[in-house]
């Protein structure tokens, strides 16, 4: 993932990524803009992973954190 956390930054969500597949909803209304980036537990006594709080842009309002597997970055 591209170290961008600056709420300028548009992400699209990658076509077939778990994320997209489990929110189809929410996957189609990208693009989308980085609110915040923390390293959090996978699971309740897992190790940490990097998660990515992204919203909509054009649909603002339902936030979600996102693995860094699951979007590219397009512009910052």
């Amino acid at each position: 993932m591209t170290a961008v956390l600056a709420t300028e930054a548009q992400v699209v969500l990658r076509a077939g990524s778990v994320f997209a597949d489990a929110h189809p909803r929410f996957a189609g209304t990208g693009p989308y803009r980085i609110l915040d980036s923390r390293w959090l537990p996978s699971t309740l006594d897992g190790p940490l992973v990097l998660r990515t709080l992204i919203d909509s842009v054009a649909h603002p309002g339902t936030p979600h954190w996102v693995g860094d597997d699951d979007f590219d970055v397009i512009s910052s």
